[in-house]
Formats: structure tokens, C-alpha cells, sequence
């Protein structure tokens, strides 16, 4: 006060209540006062009249989403994807967790440390689990020209820095390049934290449909959690009894099996339930299984329509050749939500020096959609089926441990049972069950989404 004197400088006059209340308000909730809020301020001749604005203040809701709005920015949190393809995006079930915290008062090292690692409590609740979606704040790419190993790295790379700098009050950033010498942070640290976040199922090129990028949760009201529950509950009812009626029943197949009644079976009957055969012999696309020949059955290229069909000798009759440029495109033959059984057949020649391609799939442009639909591909010379609603965290993906025979005729089947299991999907070679492996095994969601209506092989 002594030296303000001497420079001649006064304090600031004592602010007025209407003043006062104004700047406790805007700060504390972001908004102005009512008429009547000040009016019932001025009109408060109590000694405690400012606290009790405080306190009412720091009530409303509106102090959530005052305080959130400098945690929105350190999240880095948007509506949209953020590249140039700058889709919407709504992450506001988090934004509004967060509110709800600073309205409850969360305790500060509750509030961080469900949002860094809230999914890795035991029995993590939703609460926790949606908590996490802070570490997926960033933008997301997707456009088709990326490489796709170099984004997820590099939405990693965000997490990162996002902690370090948002959380521990700490640059990662240089040492993701290299060491400093009196740097606290050597790039062994760097890595370690980026490690913690690099054990994620996602892509880096994200679905072009604006379908939510894996990992995600669902989120039912308690309405249906409800719901969900009851029908839970007849799914167990049903598996109990189905497993009692394969008991029972097993016997009796036994015993048909060995009284070689099997042999009696016509082995030229179509099976039930087909929807769809080809027969190339009279070298045109038609579905003979539909009684009618009437299809919109044919041969396309990325931007052609109605391409010439070529045929050349086949394993027995005529078989239909595609070079890698041309498809045949089933139109809307082969669409099936995930509880669906179904099964696909195909005899196939591979030349030697192909190890990657698609035998068939449902899909609309899988690495613009992140795979969403299903696949039988030929993967590092091994057979990959795929069925996802958006690959990898929400899907299944199962592997050939054998590799596919080249330069001869195989007979190749997928069967799925519909269960949204790995194990109720099943490939054969030449009528044997092959080996699997399974990668992913996460399917909740269906794989039928949009318009979605080609299938190619």
C-alpha cells in the first residue's frame, strides 16, 4: 500500500453488489445474472448475502459447465473427426460425464484417474469405462489415401502428449525423437508412456460412413438395460435347453450314423435354402437357384459397369476368369445380419504368385469402411474370414493355420452359424475343416449396415 502511495496510485473503488454479483457469476457459470438474482442480491442485507450467491452459484448446473469448458480444451475435444474430411462426430456422452463431475464435486484424483485408465478397474462401471473416451479425443482420419499404421501411430502419439502435457504438466515431445542431455525425460520414458496407450484394437484410417471408430461402448438408457436384461435371461433359458436337447439327441445320432443310413442320402439334391448357384458352362451370369434365371448378376470394374465376361476351362466345364481388375458383383444375393447362418461355397485357382486377394465379400470398400460386413480372403497364403461392424475392436476374425494349395482347383466353404462367435464360423478345403486361429472375437454389433447390398467375388 506504502509504495502504491508513493506512486500515486489508489485502489479500485469497492465494486458495487450489482457489479459484484455480475463477475461471480460470469466466472462461476459463464452466464450474467437474472433481474431477479440481482435484485434479490441488492435487496440481501445480511452479512453473509455474498455467500450465499456463492453458494447458490456454485449449485447451479451451470457450474459444471462452466469449469468443464478449460478441460474441454485440454482434452483437445471437438465435434468433428478434424482432418479434411471433417465429418461430425459425438463424443457428448463424455462431455456431459465431465459436467456431472464438476458438479458433484468429484475428487480431483477420482476425476484423472478414471479418465486415463478407468476401463482397467475390476468391474469397471460405464461411468469409468465412458470416463476413457478423453484418451480418444483426437482427430481421426479418413481419408483414402493414407497409410493407414502411420495415423494409428500417430493417434498413440497424441495420447501421449495429451497426458503428459494435460496431466503431469510435462513436454514428452522432444523425447520422441531422441534424448536431451539434462532433459528429466529420456525417450525410453517417452516410449514407455506411448506403450501404455499403443494396446488398443483401432485402425488409423477410420469408417468413411461416419460409423463410431473402435474401440467403442454402447450406452442403453435404464429403460433398456431393462430390456436387455429380460432378453439376456432367454437367451441363457434357450442355450440350457439346447444343450440338454444335443444331449439327448446325441445317442440317437450315433446310432444312425452307424446303421450307415447316411449313405442312402441323394447327393444330387440342391441343398435347402439356396439362394444362390452359378454354373459357368453355358458362359452366362445367371442365378439358376431362383427358378426364374432373372438377376442382376454381372462383371464390374472399379469405375465400369457391365464388363465382358471371360471364360476359360475350369476344374470341370468352364470357369470364370478375373484378372484383379474385374469382379463379378452379386447385387443383392448374399446380405446377412450377424444372427444369420449362411454358407458359401467356391471353387477357386490360385496362381503361385498371388498372396493376398479376396475370394468373396459383402462389403462397400473395406478400408474406406473399415471392413464392415464379411470376407473370405487369402491372406499371406492362408484363409482369413471376417465379420465386422467395424473392424477390428467390433468384429471376428479367424485364420487358416494351413496355407491355401496353389495352381490347382480347390473347393473352398465358409459356414457361420450365426452365433456372433469365432468358433460358429468354420472354413473347409476340398471338404475338410481346417485349423483356426483366432484373432479378434468382439462381434456385438450387426454387419449390415447403410445401403449396404454388393457382394463380389
Amino acid at each position: 500500500m506504502a509504495n502504491l502511495e508513493e506512486k500515486g496510485i489508489s485502489p479500485s473503488k469497492r465494486a458495487d453488489k450489482e457489479l459484484l454479483l455480475r463477475r461471480a457469476s460470469i466466472d462461476l457459470t459463464g452466464l450474467p445474472p437474472t433481474l431477479e438474482e440481482m435484485k434479490s442480491f441488492v435487496n440481501d442485507t445480511s452479512e453473509n448475502a455474498f455467500e450465499k450467491q456463492i453458494d447458490r452459484l456454485l449449485a447451479s448446473s451451470h457450474y459444471g459447465e462452466q469449469m468443464t469448458l478449460d478441460w474441454m480444451d485440454v482434452s483437445r475435444y471437438a465435434d468433428t473427426h478434424g482432418y479434411s474430411n471433417d465429418r461430425y462426430r459425438d463424443t457428448s456422452p463424455w462431455r456431459d460425464w465431465v459436467i456431472e463431475a464438476f458438479n458433484k464435486n468429484m475428487p480431483y484424483d477420482e476425476f484423472i484417474t478414471w479418465q486415463l485408465a478407468g476401463d482397467l478397474f475390476e468391474n469397471a462401471t460405464t461411468e469409468q469405462k465412458l470416463a476413457t473416451t478423453f484418451n480418444r479425443l483426437h482427430p481421426q482420419n479418413l481419408e483414402g489415401g493414407i497409410i493407414d499404421e502411420e495415423f494409428r501411430s500417430e493417434y498413440v502419439a497424441d495420447r501421449t502428449a495429451t497426458v503428459s502435457q494435460g496431466m503431469l504438466g510435462l513436454s514428452y515431445a522432444c523425447a520422441k525423437c531422441h534424448d536431451h542431455k539434462y532433459d528429466p525425460i529420456s525417450q525410453k520414458n517417452y516410449f514407455e508412456m506411448y506403450g501404455f496407450f499403443n494396446n488398443v484394437d483401432e485402425t488409423g484410417l477410420i469408417p468413411w460412413d461416419l460409423a463410431t471408430p473402435v474401440p467403442a461402448m454402447l450406452l442403453p438408457t435404464k429403460e433398456q438395460e431393462g430390456v436387455l436384461a429380460y432378453l439376456e435371461k432367454i437367451v441363457e433359458e434357450s442355450e440350457e435347453k439346447l444343450a440338454h436337447a444335443v444331449k439327448a439327441e446325441n445317442q440317437n445320432f450315433e446310432q444312425w450314423l452307424s446303421s450307415n443310413s447316411f449313405q442312402k442320402i441323394p447327393v444330387k439334391n440342391r441343398p435347402r435354402g439356396l439362394v444362390a448357384s452359378l454354373d459357368f458352362d453355358n458362359q452366362n451370369l445367371v442365378n439358376t437357384a431362383n427358378g426364374n434365371g432373372k438377376n442382376d448378376i454381372r462383371m464390374r470394374q472399379q469405375f465400369v459397369d457391365n464388363e465382358k465376361a471371360i471364360y476359360k476351362e475350369g476344374a470341370s466345364g468352364k470357369g470364370l476368369f478375373m484378372d484383379g481388375d474385374t469382379w463379378l458383383d452379386l447385387d443383392k444375393i448374399g446380405v446377412y445380419k450377424r444372427n444369420e447362418p449362411f454358407s458359401i461355397s467356391i471353387k477357386v485357382f490360385i496362381p503361385n504368385d498371388l498372396e493376398e486377394g479376396v475370394i468373396f465379400h459383402k462389403m462397400q470398400g473395406p478400408e474406406l469402411h473399415s471392413f464392415r460386413g464379411y470376407h473370405l480372403k487369402i491372406k499371406e497364403n492362408k484363409l482369413e474370414a471376417l465379420f465386422a461392424h467395424v473392424w477390428p475392436d467390433n468384429s471376428i476374425v479367424v485364420e487358416s493355420v494351413k496355407e491355401i494349395p496353389k495352381e490347382k482347383w480347390v473347393q473352398v466353404t465358409l459356414t457361420y452359424d450365426g452365433s456372433s462367435k469365432a468358433n460358429g464360423i468354420s472354413i473347409y478345403m476340398d471338404g475338410n475343416k481346417l485349423e483356426t486361429k483366432t484373432s479378434f472375437d468382439n462381434l456385438y454389433k450387426d454387419i449390415v449396415f447403410n445401403k449396404m447390398r454388393e457382394s463380389y467375388l
